[in-house]
């Protein structure tokens, strides 16, 4: 590993080969990624002001920032939403209907959650809309 950082300039190699030092680079790259992990570290609450094809990060845990930029993506569908969801349940379901989904929406999952009720329900609101899954609970 310590080769491959050399042939990328990043490190530089003692002759004895020994001993290295880390290049202008490669202390660079070090106060940039250390930058980027103290800014990631600080709480704060992210801002989505229109919806993109960026990707955005969203740090472990901060669930109510997760379910804010769903609503907005969901919200904002114009011709159809297609979903992918490893577990299709309530909490799916619920979401939907926050973000005012009035588009043709269609949900891919694995697995179906144990509210088969709530299912139906949500199938007879939704008339445009269709679940692919390997276990349809229609």
């Amino acid at each position: 590993m310590i080769s491959r950082l050399a042939e990328k300039s990043i490190l530089a190699i003692s002759p004895s080969g020994a001993e290295f030092k880390i290049t202008d680079i490669g202390l660079m790259f070090w106060n940039h990624t250390r930058r980027d992990v103290d800014a990631w570290r600080k709480p704060g609450i992210v801002k989505v002001t229109g919806v993109s094809k960026d990707q955005v990060l969203i740090p472990s845990g901060q669930m109510f920032t997760a379910q804010r930029i769903l609503r907005e993506v969901y919200g904002s569908a114009q011709s159809s939403l297609d979903i992918i969801d490893p577990y299709i349940g309530p909490e799916l379901f619920d979401r939907i209907q926050d973000s005012g989904v009035s588009v043709t929406l269609r949900i891919v999952g694995e697995k179906f959650g144990a509210s088969v009720s709530y299912y139906h329900s949500f199938k007879q609101g939704y008339p445009k809309w269709r679940c692919e899954n390997r276990r349809d609970a229609s």
